[in-house]
C-alpha cells in the first residue's frame, strides 16, 4: 500500500512536471515566434503573427539569438499581419517583433506621432485662383508658385512669388508679390490637413497709382494628400499693404503640392 502510493505521488510529480513543461514552451514559443518578420523589402517590412502589436508603437527587431538588430514602426494592421516602416537597422527575413506589455497601460506616452508625414520633406507648390475685389471691375485670374522647406514636423517655411494682371477700357491693374513665412499644420484626418500661417513680402502694383508695399499676407487652407507625394486644396489669403494702395480685397486659389 505504501509503495502504491509512493508510485502515485510520483506519477503525480511526472504529470506535473510535462505540463509545466509543455507550459512553459507554450508560452517561449508564443514570446519567441510571435510577430515575425516575413517580407523585407527596402524600407518596408511585412509581419505576421502580429496579434499583439499596435499600430503607430516602434518595436526592437530581435535575430534569432535575441540581439536587437533594428526598429520597426507598425504603420497597418490587417488580421494577423502587420506592414512596418524600418525606423533603422539591418532588418532580415526570420527576425521577431521584441513584445513587452509591461508598458501597455502607458502606451500613449509612447506612442510616436502618427500625423500623416507629408510634409516631412522638401516641397514645391503651385496656384492658380482669383484675385477678388471691389476696386477692380471683374476678378483677374492669378498665378503663383512656393517652395516649402520642412522646419519642424508640423511647421514648414515658404517663399514664393504671385502674379496677377487685368487689363479693362484702356487701365490696367496689375501685382507681383514676392514673400514668404512660416506655417502650422494641422493633421484634421489622415487625409486632410489644415494649414495656418503669415507671409512678409514686397509688392509691386499698377492701379490708380504705381509703387512698391510692404505686404503682410495672412493665409488659410485646407489641403487633402492624395498620396505621400501629392497634395490638392484650397487657400484663401488677406494681403494688407503697408503703403496706399487702391486694392481692398482677398485672393482665393486651387492648391497642388508635389513633394520632392
Amino acid at each position: 500500500m505504501y509503495k502504491v502510493k509512493i508510485n502515485m505521488r510520483i506519477h503525480f510529480l511526472n504529470i506535473l512536471n510535462s505540463t509545466l513543461i509543455i507550459l512553459v514552451f507554450i508560452l517561449y514559443s508564443l514570446t519567441s515566434y510571435s510577430a515575425e518578420i516575413s517580407v523585407v523589402k527596402g524600407k518596408k517590412a511585412m509581419i505576421v503573427k502580429a496579434q499583439g502589436v499596435e499600430q503607430g508603437l516602434t518595436y526592437n527587431v530581435l535575430d534569432k539569438n535575441d540581439r536587437i538588430k533594428g526598429l520597426v514602426k507598425i504603420l497597418k494592421i490587417k488580421k494577423d499581419k502587420a506592414l512596418g516602416q524600418i525606423v533603422k537597422g539591418s532588418i532580415k527575413k526570420g527576425f521577431r517583433l521584441e513584445l513587452d506589455n509591461s508598458f501597455s497601460d502607458f502606451k500613449d506616452d509612447f506612442k510616436e506621432d502618427n500625423r500623416n508625414s507629408f510634409f516631412i520633406g522638401k516641397t514645391i507648390r503651385s496656384y492658380l485662383g482669383l484675385a477678388m475685389s471691389s476696386d477692380l471691375p471683374t476678378s483677374p485670374m492669378l498665378y503663383g508658385a512656393d517652395y516649402l522647406y520642412p522646419f519642424e514636423k508640423v511647421i514648414t517655411l515658404r517663399a514664393g512669388a504671385m502674379y496677377w494682371a487685368l487689363s479693362n477700357n484702356n487701365i490696367s491693374y496689375s501685382l507681383i508679390e514676392i514673400s514668404g513665412g512660416p506655417f502650422y499644420s494641422h493633421n484634421l484626418t489622415p487625409k486632410w490637413e489644415l494649414e495656418v500661417g503669415v507671409r512678409i513680402g514686397f509688392s509691386k502694383y499698377s492701379f490708380s497709382s504705381s509703387g512698391t508695399s510692404i505686404t503682410i499676407i495672412s493665409s488659410g487652407a485646407g489641403m487633402y494628400n492624395i498620396n505621400k507625394k501629392m497634395q490638392v486644396g484650397g487657400e484663401f489669403r488677406y494681403p494688407y499693404f503697408l503703403s496706399d494702395v487702391d486694392f481692398k480685397g482677398f485672393y482665393l486659389m486651387g492648391v497642388f503640392s508635389y513633394k520632392l
